[in-house]
């Protein structure tokens, strides 16, 4: 592989958790604006969408308070954390090993993801 390639999915992860901490910045600036977003869902419906609750979770995490952010939104914060994990370990594996890891999204995986989702928002609803 030639060099310029590999640079390029060494910057991959490091793309991702640039973005998240983005993302952090962001909410953070938008927190001090908006003190709690409400879904339109769940107003009109009364049922929880899969991303409600996702915001109070960030907010939660932001805060340092663990436990809420997991009770606000337990698959988001998941994510959250395997994705975080998945990053730090292609990092480390490239840097050790000089090899990337690359997960491909397959169909199969999409649908586990999906799965996913819809059992969470099916079973946060009956509870």
């Amino acid at each position: 592989m030639q060099d310029h390639q590999k640079g390029r999915l060494l910057s991959t992860p490091l793309f991702i958790l640039l973005g998240l901490a983005l993302v952090v910045f962001l909410i953070l600036s938008i927190k001090t604006i908006i003190p709690q977003a409400h879904c339109p869902i769940k107003e009109i419906t009364g049922i929880l969408c899969p991303g409600c609750g996702g915001t109070s979770a960030i907010y939660h995490l932001l805060d340092g308070e663990f436990k809420a952010a997991f009770l606000s939104h337990s698959l988001f914060i998941s994510g959250l954390i395997l994705l975080f994990a998945l990053c730090l370990y292609s990092i480390v594996m490239k840097l050790i090993t000089g090899e990337t890891m690359l997960l491909k999204f397959t169909l199969n995986r999409g649908l586990i993801v999906i799965g996913a989702i819809v059992t969470f928002t099916i079973i946060r609803n009956l509870v």
